[in-house]
């Protein structure tokens, strides 16, 4: 099955610390990392706590909420119509540790299909360096994949993990990206933020 008509798209929740893209050679949006002048990190969009969830931020459309860490920010109105949501942690060096959110209806695509086609996006997309095997997790009772990559951007090295989920015939894919030597000090916090996750 080719499903690239099905995931245009899908590859722009890599490296997403800024608006500024690029069009890669398949007509497909990649957002490229983007240097921060100054360190300064991002500012708070006006967050949507939920009654029966204190301090939840829940996604633009409502279909899921996050609780964020200290020292994190809600920044989806930066990134309208590149990401549905994202975060912003700590700026290092210029670059904003994140996650971003997208999604795209897929239809009747399982699991692993979602995966195949994902992770070739981001092969001929990126200058991938290393991808790691996929392992199983949950997000809030819904199978999910993760995986990592290493790649070279904006002059750096960069780590990414991507988690996949279908919920409702719709592909997520949920990207944390940081500075190779700060990738493992900074999942505490990304992996809280998905810990969290909660659907609507």
């Amino acid at each position: 099955m080719d499903l690239r008509g099905v995931l245009t798209g899908v590859v722009a929740a890599v490296a997403l610390a800024g608006c500024s893209s690029v069009v890669n050679g398949h007509g497909v949006a990649v957002p490229r990392a983007v240097h921060t002048p100054g360190g300064g990190g991002f500012p708070s969009s006006s967050v949507s706590s939920s009654p029966d969830r204190p301090g939840a931020v829940e996604s633009p459309d409502g279909d899921f909420s996050v609780l964020l860490p200290d020292g994190w920010s809600d920044g989806s109105d930066k990134l309208s119509g590149i990401a549905e949501t994202g975060y912003f942690g700590p700026t290092i060096g210029g670059f904003a540790i994140n996650i971003n959110v997208i999604r795209q209806p897929i239809g009747a695509v399982s699991l692993p299909q979602f995966l195949r086609a994902t992770r070739a996006n981001v092969r001929s997309a990126l200058h991938v360096t290393s991808m790691s095997k996929a392992t199983p997790r949950l997000m809030d009772g819904e199978a999910a994949v993760d995986y990592t990559v290493i790649d070279q951007q904006v002059g750096r090295a960069l780590e990414q993990r991507q988690t996949l989920v279908i919920r409702d015939g719709n592909g997520y894919v949920i990207t944390y990206t940081s500075p190779l030597s700060n990738f493992t000090y900074y999942r505490i916090s990304a992996d809280s933020i998905l810990d969290s996750w909660q659907w609507s």
